[in-house]
């Protein structure tokens, strides 16, 4: 990621950015770092390997990889005789709720849900469209964080795990209506390895993650992911 230019601190804030920091959460973390903190991973990243912490090492990607957060598989490549056919998509354990999740519990458990399914992603061994809770940004950065993760052959081990989750905002008469949570995600069982075994990056630490939560369709998804400004947990 290239280092941020004394000028970019000048430009002023966006509305996202005046929004993030009224909640308590730094700009939505995309491609890798949400696959680490997400992953199960997404968060992915993930956001997403980092699907559990942008504190984390970013593993360096392979040759020709794209920019973090818009990798996307070709459409265009047929598969070879010889490769294995995409697993097929699968029903995630938690269907999105109807009502808004504003209880803790209800919260909690549709990240875990994410969490859960994010590693079997990342790993090719269900599709994104298993993950029934994602939409949004964060569907989009398990469908990036999948395909690097094929195109530079890791593989992700560990369950992250859910250590306490906090409602910080309700927007319920906006449009689209949201909800935003800090949820302390510990992560320290995360591993990322390449095709030899090795270690990629480091393992992240607990950290607060900002999700958000927005309605779509009639159905809760968690659509956003971010980290709360002070991410120790």
């Amino acid at each position: 990621m290239a280092e941020s230019t004394d000028d970019a601190t000048d430009q002023p804030q966006t509305q996202a950015q005046d929004h993030d920091q009224q909640v308590g959460a730094r700009a939505p973390v995309t491609g890798r770092a949400l696959g680490l903190v997400l992953v199960a991973a997404l968060a992915v990243g993930a956001g997403s390997w980092a699907l559990w912490s942008a504190r984390a090492g970013d593993p360096t990607p392979g040759p020709g990889a794209d920019t973090p957060g818009t990798q996307t598989a070709d459409p265009t490549t047929a598969p070879g005789p010889d490769d294995d056919p995409a697993p097929p998509a699968e029903t995630g354990d938690l269907a999105p709720p109807t009502a808004a999740p504003t209880d803790p519990d209800d919260a909690s458990a549709l990240v875990d849900a994410l969490l859960d399914l994010t590693g079997p992603v990342l790993n090719g061994e269900v599709e994104p469209a298993a993950v029934t809770v994602a939409g949004g940004a964060v569907r989009g950065a398990l469908e990036a964080d999948a395909a690097e993760f094929e195109a530079n052959g890791w593989t992700v081990t560990g369950d992250p795990r859910v250590i306490d989750l906090d409602v910080v905002e309700e927007l319920l008469d906006a449009d689209p209506p949201q909800i935003t949570v800090h949820a302390c995600v510990d992560a320290s069982e995360v591993e990322v390895r390449d095709g030899q075994g090795e270690l990629v990056g480091a393992r992240p630490p607990r950290s607060v993650n900002a999700y958000t939560f927005t309605e779509t369709d009639g159905v809760w998804l968690l659509t956003g992911h971010g980290f709360a400004d002070d991410p120790d947990c």
